[in-house]
């Protein structure tokens, strides 16, 4: 974990509420310390996958306004940008860990070293069986 000179402060509740229109935009659970953040992150997954739970189908294609300008998106394309939003922030996180010398935690149990490792086994098993 980092050390704690790693701070995180989010704008208060109300400025953020008031900048996007009322609606919550960040976790209202306490993140006050490193132990919590994951319990907040659950929270919030959980929290977006009862909202977006019982959402029809034919709302993936459906189109979404731009805020600004005349343009629109589809709904698939605007939840593709939570995706890309937190592979945003995750790239965030390895770039400050490895300037601190942390080692960040693995994705999905894995690191591209790892992976990289996996893929020359794959390969020579590959080459032996003729493949």
């Amino acid at each position: 974990p980092p050390p704690p000179t790693f701070f995180f402060t989010p704008l208060p509740l109300p400025t953020t509420c008031a900048l996007c229109g009322g609606g919550r935009f960040f976790s209202i659970s306490d993140t006050s310390s490193p132990e919590l953040w994951a319990p907040a992150l659950d929270e919030s997954a959980a929290a977006l996958q009862e909202r977006l739970q019982g959402t029809p189908d034919e709302w993936l294609q459906r189109r979404v306004p731009l805020i600004e300008g005349d343009g629109s998106l589809a709904g698939w394309r605007v939840l593709m940008m939570l995706v890309e939003h937190e592979v945003h922030h995750r790239s965030q996180i390895d770039t400050y860990a490895g300037l601190n010398g942390w080692s960040p935690p693995d994705i999905f149990g894995m690191s591209a070293e790892g992976l990289a490792d996996r893929e020359d086994a794959q390969r020579r098993r590959l080459a032996e069986r003729g493949g």
